[in-house]
């Protein structure tokens, strides 16, 4: 069975391009690839296809005529070691080869083989019809680009083929079977159907790979280094050797001590490819390139050992006297062996920009600074001799170096966290090398002055602000000089057990003593105060060593504590790792309880809360638990500190709540915490209980998860909560309530009292406003805010208007917070009204809660004065009083959407408009004299009518129950005539006479007192003088007819039947087709539904001749 699959594989070698010409006499018609069967049997090519990267041509047999008759066509059967010629369709137009006999002639049925080859750089790939992978390929020229997509076969760029022969010449591969690479093919004049001759004696080496099994191993591993090496061309060299080492000192030239194995390049036969191994020993932890050279050709790998040694950024001159050519970077390497700088990339924070050598070194030698220089750099900095010049591929260092810019170098590769080795000035550290701006959070980077640098003061010190000094005028450029070191002790851990411990190290060149204060923290400082020590002593620790100290103390045995430690020296550079903490949970621990959850706002988007409060002994570190809905899991964040204190608050704030409005009023020493999610649990919604969990324990829950049986967790209602009655009580249905006058984050319920205590919450009327036989709703709401209650009769709730009662209730008695609505129909007065809901109960020990009134039909203190609900939609609203009045708490709202008023004051007689869109409201009617803001919640104005009510706080202060009938249109807004007159009044609006008058005064004023019908004079005599007629109108779009009738109530002609635009209608009648005598006008208007008429009598005369 082997025999046979052996003898299978040479009888079907795969076919090979074997002569390329793309560069004819006549380039439309002449360009040719011959293939050729190297195996021992026919080979047919139906279904083969190629591609030089741009198009894909299907092989198919020459059909057609063809100029020489001893060829074959009609064809794709190749037989064995036989030539085929794959020509242009248009080549017979222009037959300029000739063809061995028996040559098959092959087309790709179309106008051009490919796209058009081009000489210079278009290669080829021969696929089988199996498909078009890498796996497909059978044979190539040129070297192109290895891709499973067709598309991507371009020419890899690697080396200089295809190239152009010239015209009229071609590529030829030889030998036949050798490799596609530089050295096998050869130019000269075509030989289509027949092998190529012998080129002169050539010979060309290639290192195709070389590759290390572990790029970063362990010193004093074994490691193995693999390289293949073929040799091209058609003589063997005479000389040279092929030589596998390692470039200790980056100089190129293989040293007898860096030499790991070595053979004459004379033992390779042309064609032949090799694979050389050998194992090494892994040097000391470094930087180190292992290489492959071979006569004419070398190709390198960099690897570390035992995760190498990285370079260091040790200056920076962003601010050169001449900042057009001498800013400059230095890296500094501290060794052993050699670090490659060619090809890394270093960035400011705006630009990405890769490493380039500026001589003939890419590498930096041990204990050796390299210099990053300005590409336009000419030569006017002192460097000393040696050192090694690099520049960035673009025209500046970054985007042009900054005094305020860090600076990052990366390994070689896409910049990422994962391939930092150093930083300046302390950045920001993202994947995105864009976002690492300066962190902002110490003085570094810093401006050194004109003409100098930041310098690193210790090359092997960290980049931290005391590590960093300015230089002298002009810099250090290539040289760096040794520090006397630093110190720097650090706490790295603190754990409770039976006794409290903690690891400390020194993180510092020198050795160093410190003053270890083990403490309980109080009040969140993290600082050692007055009675919060438990124990001090001290630890000295050498360079680079740590230990472990215990403190025996006694352990508080209840409540919370935050347990700390922290470490002192004088001379630390660095305290901002000198303290740790850990949560240390007593035998009796006393946890943090759930409180308050808010899961219906308005703004489910950003106004999700829970709130938790801590009965205390101790401290509460709230950033060591999770919160939980069971459908998502979240870590907490702290925005300022995470400890909470004996009997405070903590308040977790859906992370987006700085993005909304901020509606709630937050006592200033809660402490705020946000999920680490995007939202609070998963989205909280009223079915969702809410878990506060420490490790896998659960310590306190709302809504009694697993308990789908009693009423809680409930949906209260939009912006109400849920509140725990006491800290103290249990998770049960009785310990919850929903206070009506709304959520109290960071406080307790508001208004709850031992004993009885009904209140009445609210007192409204439906609608708030309306003329006198208006039918309107009253209704009060109240609610037991107290813990005790009373049974059926000993609460009355009586209803007044202008202190007269018009109703009264003995309901059940509601209990602790439940709410009850009581309901009356009442018809509206015409003036203002006072109307007031008023509890009566002997035993309510709280009396200041029993009353609540509203008013019917208020004075106008701001009014709507203005509306356009056409694209884009606006309203106006003006100050009617003498006084100043502060739009906070007020709102505006449709039956859809209410929506809150900027915190503005507005000043007597003044205007300011409210928006859907600021930028298209400007765009349209440019600069206004009056304040224009953009409100988050728009109530969209409808254009057939809407119900606009404007509210000061709990008190309605105008209503417009607008519809299109009123006036307004596509181009014009609806116009208030009087503030004076009540907003529901149909004809105190109209259409604006100018569009619309934003910030202005209104254009279309109060409607005239006049008489509805004027005739002057009674008495006329026409042409001369014609009878004026003036029709004084209630309002704009009246429906108006204008008749004359004669004496007998004969209609004689009929002057007018349309609608008037305007309030005032203007007629002339001449009468000149009719005798003297009297005549009666007669006029008509139907105005929004109401009917106004009268009549007069004229006479017409005519003077005597």
């Amino acid at each position: 069975m082997e025999a046979y699959f052996v003898f299978t594989a040479l009888l079907f070698s795969n076919p090979v391009v074997s002569e390329v010409c793309s560069n004819p006499p006549n380039e439309t018609t002449g360009e040719f690839v011959e293939l050729y069967n190297d195996s021992s049997v026919p080979l047919d090519f139906s279904g083969y296809t190629l591609t030089d990267g741009d198009a894909l041509d299907d092989i198919l047999p020459w059909t057609g005529a063809f100029p020489q008759g001893d060829v074959i066509t009609g064809t794709t059967v190749v037989p064995s070691e036989g030539f085929a010629v794959l020509l242009e369709e248009d080549y017979p137009l222009d037959p300029w080869l000739t063809f061995p006999p028996g040559t098959v002639i092959f087309t790709t049925g179309d106008h051009s083989i490919c796209n058009g080859l081009a000489a210079s750089s278009d290669p080829l790939t021969l696929y089988l019809p199996s498909g078009t992978t890498q796996a497909d390929a059978v044979s190539s020229f040129g070297t192109p680009f290895k891709s499973d997509d067709w598309h991507n076969c371009d020419d890899d760029g690697l080396d200089s083929i295809p190239f152009d022969p010239g015209e009229g010449l071609s590529l030829a591969r030889y030998p036949l079977n050798s490799g596609d690479s530089e050295g096998s093919w050869f130019s000269g004049e075509p030989t289509p159907g027949t092998a190529p001759e012998a080129p002169p004696d050539t010979f060309f080496f290639t290192v195709d790979s070389l590759f290390l099994e572990n790029t970063d191993p362990l010193p004093g591993t074994s490691v193995l280094l693999t390289a293949i090496v073929s040799c091209q061309g058609t003589v063997s060299p005479d000389t040279g050797d092929v030589t596998l080492y390692i470039d200790s000192n980056g100089d190129y030239i293989p040293q007898w001590e860096e030499v790991l194995y070595t053979c004459s390049a004379s033992s390779f036969l042309p064609g032949e490819t090799d694979t050389l191994e050998t194992v090494f020993i892994a040097p000391e932890t470094g930087w180190y390139p292992a290489a492959c050279s071979a006569p004419g050709s070398t190709s390198r790998i960099q690897f570390s050992t035992g995760g190498g040694i990285n370079p260091v950024i040790t200056e920076v001159m962003a601010n050169p006297l001449n900042e057009d050519q001498e800013e400059f970077i230095e890296v500094y390497y501290p060794g052993p062996g050699v670090f490659l700088l060619a090809g890394c990339s270093f960035t400011d924070g705006d630009a990405v920009d890769q490493i380039q050598p500026l001589d003939e070194s890419e590498y930096i030698s041990p204990e050796q600074a390299a210099l990053i220089l300005d590409p336009e750099y000419q030569g006017t900095l002192n460097i000393p001799a040696g050192t090694p010049l690099f520049t960035p591929g673009n025209t500046t260092l970054g985007n042009g170096l900054t005094t305020d810019d860090p600076v990052l170098l990366y390994l070689p590769g896409d910049p990422s966290l994962s391939l930092l080795v150093s930083t300046s000035g302390t950045p920001l550290l993202y994947d995105d090398p864009l976002m690492c701006d300066d962190d902002g959070l110490d003085s570094i980077p810093f401006n050194p002055g004109d003409g100098c640098s930041m310098q690193r003061v210790t090359p092997e010190g960290p980049d931290a602000e005391f590590n960093w000094a300015g230089s002298a005028a002009g810099g250090t450029p290539g040289v760096v000089e040794e520090n006397q070191g630093w110190t720097d002790l650090s706490t790295d851990s603190i754990w409770v057990d039976s006794a409290v411990s903690a690891v400390f190290s020194n993180c510092g060149s020198l050795d160093a003593q410190g003053l270890c204060t083990f403490f309980f923290d109080l009040d969140g400082d993290l600082q050692p105060s007055a009675g919060e020590t438990i124990h001090q002593c001290t630890v000295t620790l050498a360079a680079g060593e740590s230990d472990t100290v215990t403190a025996v103390v006694s352990l508080p045995d209840s409540g919370l504590f935050v347990a700390a430690v922290t470490i002192q020296n004088p001379a630390d550079t660095v305290v901002s790792n000198n303290t740790q903490h850990c949560l240390f949970i007593p035998d009796n621990p006393v946890w943090p309880v759930v409180t308050e959850v808010l899961c219906n706002p308005s703004n489910q988007d950003c106004d999700e809360f829970v709130e938790l409060f801590f009965p205390g002994p101790g401290l509460a570190d709230i950033c060591s638990f999770l919160i939980t809905d069971n459908d998502s899991q979240d870590n907490l964040v702290a925005e300022t500190t995470p400890f909470l204190s004996p009997g405070g608050y903590a308040l977790i704030l859906d992370p987006e709540y700085t993005s909304g409005s901020m509606p709630y009023d937050i006592p200033d020493e809660t402490v705020i915490l946000y999920p680490a999610n995007t939202t609070i649990g998963d989205g909280l919604s009223g079915n969702d209980p809410v878990l506060l969990v420490y490790d896998t324990l659960c310590v306190s829950t709302y809504g009694t998860p697993g308990n789908p049986a009693d009423g809680i967790p409930y949906n209260p209602g939009t912006d109400l909560s849920v509140e725990r009655i006491l800290p103290g009580l249990p998770d049960q249905e009785n310990s919850w309530l929903t206070s009506p006058w709304g959520p109290t984050p960071g406080a307790p319920p508001e208004g709850v009292t031992e004993g009885v205590d009904y209140a009445v919450v609210s007192t409204s009327v439906t609608p708030p406003m309306g003329e006198e036989t208006t039918q309107a709703t009253v209704e009060v709401k109240l609610t037991s805010a107290g813990t005790d209650t009373v049974s059926q009769g000993g609460l009355t709730v009586r209803i007044a208007v202008d202190n007269d009662e018009i109703c009264s209730f003995s309901p059940q008695p509601p209990v602790m917070g439940d709410t009850l609505a009581l309901h009356t129909q009442w018809q509206g007065t015409a003036e203002g009204s006072q109307v007031t809901g008023e509890l009566i109960c002997s035993s309510d020990v709280n009396s200041s809660n029993n009353t609540s009134l509203t008013v019917w039909n208020p004075p106008a203190t701001v009014c709507i004065n203005e509306i356009f609900y056409s694209e884009t939609e606006w309203l106006e609203l003006f100050n009617c009083t003498q006084d100043v009045v502060s739009l906070s708490g007020f709102t505006v709202s449709d039956p859809a959407t209410s929506s809150p008023l900027p915190d503005e004051q507005l000043a007597p007689g003044e205007y300011i408009v409210l928006t859907a869109d600021q930028d298209e409201f400007l765009n349209r009617w440019g600069s206004v004299t009056c304040p224009v803001f953009e409100l988050d919640q728009w109530p969209t104005l409808n254009n057939s009518g809407d119900t606009l009510t404007l509210m000061d706080g709990f008190q309605v202060i105008d209503m417009v129950p607008y519809t299109s009938q009123w006036g307004g249109n596509s181009g014009a807004s609806l116009e208030r005539r009087s503030s004076s007159v009540y907003g529901f009044i149909r004809n105190n609006w109209g259409t604006s006479m100018c569009n619309g008058t934003p910030g202005a005064e209104n254009s279309i004023g109060t409607v005239s007192s006049g008489e509805f019908l004027t005739l002057t004079p009674t008495v006329f005599n026409p042409p001369d003088t014609p009878l004026r007629i003036e029709i004084n109108l209630p309002m704009q779009a009246c429906n108006v007819t204008v008749k004359v009738f004669d004496v007998r109530g004969m209609e004689i002609e009929k002057l007018y039947d349309s609608i008037s635009p305007g309030e005032l209608l203007v007629l002339e009648w001449s009468g000149d087709r009719y005798p003297v005598g009297r005549y009666i006008v007669f006029a008509e208007a139907v105005c929004a539904g109401e009917r106004i008429s009268d009549a007069q009598v004229v006479v017409l005369a005519r003077q005597l001749n």
